[in-house]
């Protein structure tokens, strides 16, 4: 006998062998029980779920039968080759009979949003108004491509991911019935690669036990025959990014490519591993797998939510612009960029922390129970020096005379570094565009910003957000200096504004000479033809001078 895949062999065939779609068979199991059955479902969500499965069990129990293929009652259809007008215009045919044997003639129509457009169109009254006893199964993977007009005629019925201790569960009730000794990791491993899919958790299985040999089944053994990266290999990378060590991440890139991992899942396990760290900072423990080698190295490094954030965004734009194109030089070439984006923002960071640096004794009357610097929000931590205070601003301070009304222009400046760090820990695109501009002056409690780097987009955004900057700023004062003002941001464009109108007004002129200069020599050309010119030039014995 032929060996049956273990997604075939152990897979449900009753409602109560589903996993983790319970919201779903519980209703099915209802509507059975009073008779209460649509004529038209649709089954969505991700692959390998039990969407196929759960429509296979509903047609067996409606037509009292062990398996579908023992119904000729029941039709499966995939739409990926069975995608055109033809096809449903048999099964448009093949309705008008009634069932031969059991109560429903059932059509499962698998990958549903394969079809065409011209056969959606077909099926539309069919699917609305079908004849007694005739019943419509649309399973699906991308419910978005599926036209409103057909999602409208079906009872919709969401699938969701299984959770990964569902299916580390299941996993080990079926290796006890095979007979297969194992580590509890490996299976945690093995459920983790599936990402939620019960079809593809069973593949991976399969793979293994083949490596096995009979064998335990060892974690080591799962990540070899997986292609799955130690999460220790991930925080050496990490490191070594932190501490701009091109060689040593080189070095594992070509070492683990070596070893036979695909480039895919080189990004993908370094995605799984920093989405894991976003979750460590947001304090979500929910399903969260991270060692403590990691949480210790966290704890003692200036790697923050931000920059993991922005890692993952960039991994997921290389996956996303290189699907078709993965090569160990557009690898390389994407940690380079890496490199330069941690640089960049390590470099911003210091910059910031080094003009956040103030004098605790230049701070005065902060009321009782409050802090010089705001911890929670702002994450800055203050040194007694006065090393780093920007001596332009020294006179400034000095000049300051009234502390209830007027800031020094020095903590100004502070206060306006404090911002960018508000910012930049609560709202980040406002960062990206309030990180671009530096104070230009100050006086009479207005501060003017110097913003010509700006584009117009984000000049715009910034004038929509002027508000909230004035009452932030203003915040932190008090809060930071205890001195209750009313300071008013100004954006100055001016510079860029002239420098923008005389461009525009110079390209302008030059666009108008060339045009009167084509014109001059279009009407010259076309003079030149003309009879005359011919008489004038043969009377006077001349020629024409171009």
């Amino acid at each position: 006998m032929s060996y049956t895949v273990l997604s075939r062999k152990w897979r449900p065939k009753t409602f109560e062998d589903v996993i983790g779609q319970d919201h779903i068979t519980k209703i099915l199991v209802n509507s059975i029980n009073q008779d209460k059955v649509s004529h038209a479902f649709l089954f969505s969500g991700p692959r390998g779920v039990g969407k196929t499965t759960i429509a296979r069990i509903l047609a067996c129990v409606l037509n009292k039968v062990e398996k579908v293929e023992n119904s000729i009652d029941i039709i499966e259809l995939d739409g990926a080759s069975n995608r055109g007008i033809d096809e449903i215009r048999e099964i448009k045919e093949s309705v008008r009979y009634a069932p031969s044997e059991g109560k429903y003639k059932i059509f499962i129509i698998d990958e549903s949003h394969m079809l065409t457009k011209e056969a959606f169109n077909a099926l539309l009254k069919t699917l609305e108004e079908p004849p007694p006893n005739v019943l419509f199964v649309l399973a699906t993977t991308e419910y978005n491509k599926l036209p409103l007009t057909i999602i409208s005629r079906c009872q919709r019925y969401s699938f969701k991911r299984i959770p990964l201790n569902s299916i580390k569960e299941y996993l080990k009730i079926i290796l006890s019935k095979e007979g297969f000794e194992f580590e509890d990791s490996a299976l945690t491993s093995i459920a983790f690669k599936a990402d939620g899919s019960m079809r593809d958790a069973l593949s991976l299985l399969d793979k293994v036990i083949t490596l096995c040999d009979n064998s335990i089944i060892k974690e080591s053994i799962v990540k070899d025959a997986l292609g799955i990266i130690d999460e220790h290999e991930y925080l050496t990378i990490l490191k070594s990014i932190l501490d701009s060590n091109f060689e040593s991440v080189f070095d594992s890139i070509e070492k683990n490519l070596s070893d036979g991992v695909s480039i895919a899942n080189f990004i993908d396990g370094f995605n799984i591993y920093l989405k894991n760290i976003i979750y460590y900072f947001s304090n979500y423990r929910k399903n969260i797998s991270i060692s403590k080698n990691t949480v210790t190295f966290l704890k003692n490094s200036h790697f923050d939510i931000q920059v993991a954030s922005k890692l993952l965004n960039v991994n997921l734009e290389y996956l996303i612009k290189n699907n078709h194109n993965l090569s160990n030089i557009s690898l390389e070439n994407h940690f380079i960029k890496i490199f330069s984006f941690v640089n960049r923002y390590a470099e911003t960071t210091s910059s910031i922390n080094q003009t956040t640096e103030i004098d605790t004794k230049n701070i005065k009357s902060i009321p009782k129970g409050q802090n010089s610097i705001n911890e929670d929000k702002l994450d800055i931590n203050v040194r007694s020096t006065q090393k780093n205070v920007d001596h332009n601003y020294k006179d400034a301070e000095n000049q300051s005379s009234n502390q209830d009304r007027s800031i020094s222009a020095s903590n100004i400046k502070t206060a306006y570094n404090y911002l960018v760090r508000y910012f930049e820990k609560n709202d980040y695109k406002l960062y990206c565009v309030i990180s671009k501009c530096s104070i230009s002056s100050y006086s009479d409690n207005l501060v003017k910003i110097d913003s010509e780097d700006l584009s117009s987009y984000e000049q715009n955004s910034i004038n929509m957000e002027i508000g909230k900057i004035n009452e932030k700023l203003n915040d932190i004062i008090y809060k930071e200096f205890s001195q209750k003002t009313k300071v008013q941001v100004m954006f100055n464009q001016d510079n860029q504004r002239d420098k923008k109108s005389k461009d525009l007004h110079e390209k302008n002129e030059r666009n108008l000479n060339q045009s009167i200069a084509n014109e001059n020599k279009e009407e010259f050309e076309e003079d030149e033809d003309h009879p005359l010119f011919d008489s004038v030039i043969d009377d006077l014995e001349g020629k024409l001078l171009k």
